[in-house]
C-alpha cells in the first residue's frame, strides 16, 4: 500500500509540474521571408539552460519559458538580437533582416517591436 501511495504522489506531482511549463512557438525568417534554419533560441536569465534551435522551415518550440524572460537569438549574422517575452504569448515571428519581433496570442497580433542590442 505504501508503494502505491508513493507512486501515486510521484505521478501527480509530475503532471502538475508539466502543466506549469509554457510552450512558445517561434518562426524565424531571413530576407524576403525565407526560413532561417539552425538559429539558436536561448533564455538568458534562466537558472537552468533553456534553449532550442530552428528546423529547416525556421520553426522551433521553446518549453519552460516565463513572462519577462530575456530571449537571445544566435545565428551567423551581424547581430545577436535580444528581446523579452510578454504575457500570454503563444507564438513569435522574427524577421532577422527587418530586425523585428511580432508577438501573437491565439493567432491575434499583440505587439511588434524592434530588437534590443
Amino acid at each position: 500500500m505504501k508503494i502505491f501511495f508513493i507512486i501515486f504522489i510521484f505521478f501527480f506531482s509530475g503532471i502538475s509540474y508539466s502543466q506549469k511549463q509554457s510552450k512558445v512557438k517561434f518562426n524565424v525568417l531571413f530576407a524576403k521571408n525565407s526560413p532561417a534554419p539552425g538559429v539558436n533560441i536561448i533564455v538568458k536569465n534562466s537558472s537552468t539552460t533553456i534553449g532550442t534551435q530552428t528546423d529547416l522551415n525556421g520553426n522551433a518550440e521553446l518549453f519552460g519559458s516565463k513572462e519577462n524572460d530575456l530571449i537571445e537569438i544566435s545565428y551567423l549574422g551581424p547581430t545577436s538580437p535580444n528581446f523579452s517575452l510578454v504575457k500570454s504569448v503563444d507564438s513569435i515571428a522574427i524577421n532577422l533582416e527587418k530586425q523585428i519581433v511580432i508577438y501573437y496570442s491565439k493567432n491575434k497580433k499583440l505587439k511588434k517591436v524592434r530588437f534590443q542590442r
